[in-house]
Parts: C-alpha cells; sequence; structure tokens
C-alpha cells in the first residue's frame, strides 16, 4: 500500500478536525434550589400569652443597684393594667429613709401590701377572677442585660440572647429625679420563676 504524501497526510489531518469526534451532546448545566437546613431539635415557634411590664430604677447612693418594678401575667390583662402601671412607675419618688426608700401613689381599685420581707410592696389590682400583681422590690445588683435575660427566660418564656440585644428591650427615660430603664417583653410564658429582682 503506498504511503500517503505529505499534502495528503495534511488533508486528512485538516478533515480530522473538522469531523466531531462523537454523537454524544453537550451536557446540560442545571441549577437546584437546596432547602435551608434546620436542626431536628429546634423547637417549633410559639405564640405570645404573657406580657411583662417592668422598670428597672437604679437607686441614687449606688447606681450599680436598683429597684425592680414588675407586672406579668396574660397579654390582654397586662395591657388593660398598663396604664396604672405606669401611673404608679411615675409616682415613684426617694425619701432618704433607708427602711423605706420610696414612696409612692397606689392607683385606683388597687391594694397595697407591705407585709412580705422580700419586697417593699406588693399592689393586687385588675380583673377579680385573675388579679395582676405588681412588685416592687430591691435594691439588686447584677446589670441591664443580665436581669433583662433573666426576666426573658423565667418570666416571657424566651431563649437568651446577647448583651447587646438585651439592651434594645430597655427604653431610657425619668421618674421625677430618677434614672428608669422600661422593659416591655412577649412571649409563650415559663412556668420557671425567679426571686432576685423580683
Amino acid at each position: 500500500m503506498p504511503i500517503p504524501t505529505a499534502p495528503v497526510r495534511w488533508a486528512v489531518f485538516v478533515l480530522a478536525l473538522l469531523v466531531p469526534s462523537g454523537c454524544a451532546p453537550e451536557p446540560e448545566v442545571r441549577g437546584y434550589d437546596v432547602p435551608k437546613a434546620v436542626a431536628p431539635d429546634a423547637p417549633p415557634e410559639q405564640p405570645a400569652k404573657v406580657r411583662m411590664l417592668a422598670a428597672v430604677i437604679p437607686t441614687p447612693a449606688d447606681p450599680t443597684y436598683s429597684w425592680f418594678v414588675k407586672l406579668t401575667g396574660p397579654i390582654e390583662a397586662v395591657t388593660k393594667a398598663e396604664a396604672d402601671f405606669n401611673a404608679f412607675v411615675s409616682s415613684l419618688a426617694p425619701t432618704g429613709d433607708e427602711k423605706a426608700p420610696l414612696k409612692w401613689t397606689v392607683p385606683a381599685g388597687w391594694t397595697a401590701d407591705m407585709s412580705n420581707p422580700n419586697r417593699l410592696v406588693t399592689l393586687t389590682g385588675g380583673p377579680a377572677d385573675a388579679p395582676l400583681q405588681v412588685s416592687v422590690s430591691g435594691p439588686f445588683g447584677g446589670s441591664l442585660a443580665s436581669n433583662v435575660n433573666r426576666w426573658r427566660g423565667l418570666d416571657a418564656g424566651l431563649p437568651k440572647v446577647s448583651d447587646a440585644e438585651a439592651l434594645k428591650a430597655a427604653k431610657e427615660g425619668t421618674v421625677g429625679t430618677l434614672k428608669v430603664f422600661r422593659v416591655d417583653l412577649r412571649g409563650p410564658g415559663s412556668a420557671k420563676k425567679g426571686m432576685m429582682g423580683g
């Protein structure tokens, strides 16, 4: 068999380049949506049932200690009592007396009880079949963020957050000559209860 001449070999090479090297179609590029992974033990989000109103009032003598005013209960009931709670907080004033450091005005329809040694006073009012309580306790220490986080867990049934996030719930203001931080939390509620700080 005769050996192809150079021009013939060159023509065969060019022809090989022009002819597709197979009959397989070009691969198709596809996109996929990957669902976000959820931890299997993540608790389902629960509806808010409980509302907690609080006022943290640093003492004039030592602002690292504070008095705590709290009202916790069903959202609807606490919302109805919110105006009375705010009026009570606004009436608080220092006396300079170590044994009775605060004075206040009891809102109409509420009763005051000072027999609990762990509190300065407990107000009771609201619906007769499910009365609410406003407690005034302290002075206690602890940072504002740590107290907010404690209330999130023990009262509102909410998870703990960073200090910076916890402080977003505290709105600074004044009551007379006193500085006050107001906190308003809503959550599913918790069966656990704490004593320190109200």
